[in-house]
């Protein structure tokens, strides 16, 4: 059979003090509203109410890539959605692409009562609740525009950010009668888009996408543009994707499909942060405040991916737990977040039609998976398949859990669990390695680990390139190695589940054990680590556990390998199939674990375990 890919869970080892208070969380109600299947391709996006249509009015609008029909203008109401109040069936375009409104529909003032449309082809309206008015700008400059993509009502002018291809970017306003385009010294030639635009502190910002290089922050205090500075902000940061201002601060969501992706800043008016805690996520597609929350939709471009909804306090990032529906349906991406009558509204995009769902409840509880930082998960040296190591991040600490075997080639594993002295994705941890020995795992009540069954058996060192790159040293007993590891696939695909699964889990109440997932696509990579009838450490693997809906099932091996050394020969390793493991999982932080080993049947209740 194929060899067991390498990987090795974090232990719930109570070595120290091991926070384990997993944040309690109330699902808040989430609805599926409306599907527009005329559409080949459809995104919709949720608009500021405020019109002379009424102020409980939200407004989305769809994108149309099939050669009849049309982009259409849509509404929630109080008495429900009306589907195509407007449509753009007169638009040049429409027989070939039709208008997009996904990112591009707007509130901006420009007088009491009006609604600020821009369109994928170059157009801008103003829809006073019945009827359209085209006010494109006529000017030579503005012909080599393909679209209108950023809107905001900003000193009594409505300002839009357009482009299309390199270099076509620019920003224009209009004062209710005339249209200027607006001069930033110094605005790079590589901008594709002037992308997002809200006001913050009597200012007007606008983000912009760059293919070349990073994405930049430009701002306007009604006398002259300048280029924001953002210390630390990636290069790979292509787009800032989305903008909110929430609880006195701007914020802001990237598109980054390298490394850990996407990221979400805040500014204070004088400094820049990169917000702790964000899951990997291509794109931050939408922004929304609602409930007291800011909740912030995602975008995920690889195949069979899953769009995310998350929410922010203040101080946690955490992801909401969506339906299972949300991920079958094909919601690949969450590219729009509005709030009426006290509901958040998400509009997606999905390749069927798609989708617009409701959220209520309060955005500080609803159900967010605890998720920990952007290094967590499955490393290897893909040379020598057969062993691995497991990290899992949270603030400047990283719980290490290392898999190997004993001088006799028995699967053993020993952890680090402070390995400490870093943050971010790139830089050095050190810390001690452990042994546990623990009491009989299978068929009997487990009891839990003490200090008297740890101890201390050498150090380890982990040099991270960045989030998938790095150098592993170590020395237990006198043998030392230094070997370079990679982030382990485990999965063909490469989708962002709807929930990211990847942690270390535990049973608080039976330290001393537990269960490290990564997830991939739609597999689950498992490593549990227990205790043989002796007492001494050992590790099983299902390498395979599917992930269907909310569960997900797989055969447990059981590997032998060579013996413990300064080099590893995976022509020596051979798994053994002993029997099977299900993980049914009741919301984003909570499972249980059912198991057959050897012929013993059992099952666990496991959570996350944060530290």
């Amino acid at each position: 059979m194929t060899k067991i890919a390498a990987v090795i869970s974090r232990l719930s080892v109570a070595i120290g003090t091991v926070l384990a208070a997993v944040a309690s969380y109330a699902d808040p109600t989430i609805t599926q509203v409306t599907k527009d299947t005329g559409m080949a391709q459809y995104a919709a996006q949720a608009t500021a109410p405020g019109s002379s249509a009424g102020k409980d009015t939200l407004y989305f609008g769809s994108e149309n890539f099939s050669s009849t029909g049309a982009a259409k203008l849509n509404a929630v109401t109080p008495q429900g959605v009306q589907d195509g109040i407007e449509k753009f069936d007169d638009d040049s375009s429409c027989d070939v692409l039709g208008v997009f409104f996904s990112y591009f529909i707007a509130a901006a003032y420009t007088g009491p009562g009006y609604l600020g449309i821009g369109t994928d082809t170059a157009h801008v309206y103003l829809f006073d609740g019945t009827t359209l008015t085209n006010i494109t700008p006529t000017a030579p400059a503005f012909a080599s525009n393909t679209g209108v993509y950023a809107m905001a009502g900003y000193a009594q002018k409505m300002f839009i950010g357009t482009g299309g291809s390199v270099g076509s970017a620019q920003v224009w306003a209009y004062d209710g009668a005339q249209w200027t385009q607006q001069s930033l010294p110094g605005f790079p030639s590589s901008n594709y888009y002037a992308w997002v635009m809200t006001v913050f502190n009597n200012a007007l910002y606008l983000g912009t996408v760059d293919y070349s290089q990073a994405a930049q922050v430009w701002k306007y205090d009604g006398n002259s543009w300048s280029m924001m500075i953002i210390p630390g902000f990636s290069g790979s940061n292509y787009a800032i994707a989305s903008m909110a201002v929430y609880n006195g601060a701007l914020y802001i969501g990237t598109s980054n499909t390298l490394g850990s992706g996407a990221e979400i800043w805040r500014y204070d008016g004088s400094t820049w942060t990169k917000l702790p805690g964000f899951g990997r996520n291509d794109a931050a597609t939408s922004m929304a405040v609602s409930n007291g929350a800011l909740y912030i939709g995602t975008t995920n471009y690889a195949q069979n991916a899953v769009g995310q909804l998350w929410t922010y306090d203040g101080s946690t990032l955490a992801q909401v737990f969506m339906p299972a529906a949300f991920g079958t349906n094909g919601n690949s991406g969450i590219v729009s977040l509005g709030v009426a009558n006290g509901t958040l509204y998400a509009g997606t995009y999905n390749n069927t039609g798609a989708e617009l769902w409701s959220v209520t409840g309060s955005g500080t509880s609803g159900s967010g998976a605890d998720l920990p930082g952007a290094l967590s998960g499955l490393w290897w040296n893909p040379d020598e398949s057969g062993w691995g190591i497991h990290f899992t991040q949270r603030g400047s600490a990283i719980f290490a859990a290392w898999y190997t075997y004993d001088a006799s080639g028995k699967p053993k594993w020993y952890v680090a669990s402070d390995c400490a002295g870093m943050t971010g994705t790139s830089g050095t941890c050190t810390g001690t390695l452990y042994q546990v020995n623990g009491p009989m795992f299978f068929g009997v009540s487990f009891t839990p680990v003490t200090s008297s069954e740890i101890s201390s058996v050498g150090t380890l060192q982990v040099s991270f390139a960045d989030a998938n790159d790095a150098s592993m040293s170590y020395n237990v007993g006198g043998i030392s190695r230094t070997v370079a590891i990679v982030r382990q696939p485990v999965a063909a695909g490469t989708g962002t589940p709807a929930v990211d699964y990847t942690d270390l889990w535990w049973n608080p109440n039976e330290s001393g054990w537990g269960v490290a997932m990564a997830e991939q696509s739609a597999n689950i990579f498992l490593a549990w680590y227990v205790y043989d009838d002796g007492g001494n450490p050992v590790w099983y693997v299902a390498s395979n556990c599917a992930v269907s809906g909310s569960t997900c099932s797989g055969t447990l091996y059981s590997t032998m390998g060579p013996a413990f050394g300064t080099t590893f020969d995976p022509n020596q390793v051979h798994a053994s199939p002993v029997g099977s493991v299900t993980v049914s999982f009741t919301d984003a932080n909570n499972a249980t674990l059912t198991y057959t080993v050897n012929g013993i049947s059992g099952a666990k209740q496991i959570t996350r375990q944060v530290f």
